[in-house]
């Protein structure tokens, strides 16, 4: 490996020039030249998957040779350090030779959206080359708890196995390290991978395959947690079931229009004690915040992960289900050479038992899921009571083919139209799908009749003039929205702002500022400036994320623009209002951004910003493309009933 002492490029794959972005600053590794492979003399690459004991393993296996270190993944290599840095013996070599880079895939164009494709068809290609051997585990599964969806589980999993790898070989060959060392565990999941990765793209890596231990530690570790859970909750002895129609989870609060935990109460067939609120999330201070609100607004709630375990006539199956049959399939899976399949039980048990522990406290008839990419050990125990497990889905989830959103489970699926089931819904084990339409046009409908209130509200707006909303998005360097991505689309309205001083300008946050600052590492002097020169032009008003819906916003607004493929231009399409989407990551999987290029998706600033002049104008109205069938097929109705058909359909899962 040359010294890179220097800054490295990552290069488009498309161009092979280097992308608009700072250089990226890499560990100066020194690697000496060995022809034997898999001799290690310094220096080694880490590849992790999202398995937490092949990551152990790896970072043991790195201290005990004292090799300096290159990781790619920000996600793995910052919870591992987080969790490393307690064990006193690892924390200085972790300051001293472990070092990640900072090389993204998304400034690579396309290439977030070809690994999420590639990793849904590996798991399933995966799956059937083990069908054989998965399959008597599955059977098992499905026979003990009743169920048809553990298959769900397995992939699921998989697929993230999958997406993390792809993920990093990508990254080491994008990077130019597919040459250099490389520290692997061995697993039939991680050698499938490297083979894919070899023969679709013509490279060669050289990769030091580490034996797989993980199982049987992973097995000790699940033992120590479930005697911790237990003498953490303590018990109840033969406590009365109390019952409920609906369960969910205590996430939104209740600042939004639409989305606000309290949305399904309606006076009529469900009130405030018809539904138990969950909270998940010990810890974290927004999630505990809405908690207390909950029980504020005369909710009954409960913190899942501090409910006691209920000690009852069903604790003779629950020690057989946590205690024996983990032991059981383990042994299995080890003497049939199966044994990496273990991390997958154990990530199972740890799931499932929150709601088992839940189950056996409270009799509930429908649980509503807030979960539109996983949940599935969820919903098999919750189906294992009989309580049916149902979720809509509250964003435009057409933007592309995602490995999280594939392998659902969930009993009922809602949603807007057919476009938004089917674009994802090849791998989906959802038992019946239900259109209820558009969940935001009620609210803003009812920001019609009340846009003289909200103008008032806004404060520094002239009404007489035209009106611009944009709506930026989350990012971070590990997803396709890179802060790169994130500091462009404030340069579109800074220079909005400057050509335009008699429009209203205003900019609907994702976030708070606080997030936006964390996501930003050595460009915040960059947003800094940017955000000044905004702020103070006259024309310009931010919009807190905690404190404005965008239906409300959406009311005022002539065009909505968007940040990437993200809901709020699509709400806005759908409630006939004018919206563009700015998009230059390479999604080309969105319906929106193969059809009608270069007509409401840019990924041209000039562009853009031409189309935006055209509707202020009046020479351009985007419903003059988009036909009826196109809106009907996000929205299947064009009334703003969506939530009624939503509280009907759920009221009728609670009477069978």
């Amino acid at each position: 490996m040359a010294l890179l002492r220097n800054n490295v490029f990552c290069h488009s794959r498309e161009s092979g020039n280097p992308e608009s972005i700072d250089s990226i600053n890499v560990l100066d590794l020194r690697f000496r030249r060995d022809d034997t492979f898999g001799v290690f003399r310094n220096s080694a690459i880490i590849v992790l998957s999202d398995n937490k004991f092949e990551c152990l393993q790896i970072f043991l296996y790195c201290w005990i040779k004292n090799l300096k270190t290159l990781v790619f993944t920000s996600g793995s290599y910052s919870l591992m350090k987080g969790m490393l840095a307690r064990i006193f013996f690892l924390r200085q070599y972790l300051n001293k030779s472990v070092e990640k880079s900072d090389c993204c895939v998304g400034v690579h164009k396309g290439i977030w959206y070809e690994i999420n494709d590639a990793s849904i068809e590996l798991t399933e290609k995966f799956y059937d080359c083990q069908s054989k051997k998965i399959n008597r585990l599955i059977n098992y599964y499905d026979g003990i708890l009743r169920t048809n969806k553990f298959a769900a589980f397995i992939k699921k999993i998989i697929s993230f196995h999958i997406f993390a790898l792809l993920k990093e070989l990508h990254l080491v060959k994008l990077a130019g390290f597919n040459n250099e060392h490389i520290v692997m565990v061995k697993n039939p999941i991680s050698e499938f991978i490297v083979q894919y990765m070899e023969s679709k793209y013509s490279v060669k890596y050289k990769i030091k395959w580490i034996t797989s231990a993980g199982s049987l530690f992973s097995l000790g570790v699940y033992y120590g947690w479930l005697f911790w859970e237990v003498m953490r909750r303590g018990v109840v002895f033969n406590k009365n079931k109390d019952e409920y129609k609906l369960s969910k989870e205590a996430v939104w609060g209740f600042y939004r229009a639409t989305l606000s935990d309290d949305m399904i109460i309606d006076g009529d067939r469900f009130q405030t004690k018809d539904m138990i609120m969950l909270g998940f999330c010990p810890g974290n201070r927004y999630c505990e915040k809405v908690y207390q609100e909950v029980k504020k607004r005369g909710f009954n709630a409960v913190m899942v992960s501090k409910a006691k375990i209920n000690f009852n006539k069903n604790i003779l199956n629950l020690l057989f289900f946590y205690v024996i049959v983990p032991f059981k399939v383990y042994l299995t899976l080890f003497f049939k050479q199966q044994a990496y399949l273990f991390y997958y039980i154990f990530v199972f048990h740890r799931q499932s038992f929150s709601i088992e522990i839940l189950m056996n406290l409270y009799r509930i008839k429908c649980h509503i899921s807030t979960k539109d990419h996983d949940d599935v050990a969820a919903t098999i125990i919750f189906n294992k009571y009989g309580t049916k497990c149902a979720l809509f889905h509250w964003s435009d989830i057409t933007v592309y083919k995602a490995y999280n959103f594939a392998f659902l489970a969930h009993n009922i699926f809602f949603a807007w139209g057919d476009k938004h089931y089917d674009s994802n819904s090849d791998n989906y084990f959802v038992d019946k799908k239900i259109n209820i339409g558009c969940i935001y046009k009620k609210a803003y409908n009812k920001a019609v009749k009340n846009k003289e209130n909200i103008i008032a509200r806004i404060g520094s707006f002239k009404q007489k003039h035209k009106t611009v909303l944009f709506c930026d998005n989350s990012f971070n360097n590990s997803i396709e929205y890179v802060e790169h991505f994130f500091l462009e689309y404030l340069e579109i309205i800074d220079e909005f702002c400057k050509r335009n001083k008699d429009v209203n300008v205003l900019l609907k946050a994702k976030n708070e500022e606080v997030s936006v600052v964390a996501n930003l590492h050595d460009k915040r002097t960059q947003y800094n400036e940017i955000w000044r020169k905004l702020i103070n032009y006259d024309n310009f008003t931010y919009f807190h994320p905690l404190k404005w819906s965008v239906e409300e916003i959406l009311v005022v607004s002539d065009i909505c623009i968007n940040m990437g493929m993200n809901t709020p231009s699509t709400i806005a399409l759908i409630c006939g209002k004018n919206a563009l989407y700015y998009e230059t990551t390479g999604n080309n999987s969105h319906p929106f951004s193969m059809k009608y290029r270069n007509e409401i998706v840019f990924e041209d600033k000039e562009l853009l910003l031409r189309q935006m002049d055209n509707i202020l104008k009046g020479k351009f109205k985007c419903q003059d493309v988009i036909s009826e069938h196109d809106l009907r097929e996000y929205d299947a109705f064009a009334d703003d009933n969506a939530l009624e058909r939503l509280r009907k359909n759920l009221y009728e899962l609670t009477l069978s």
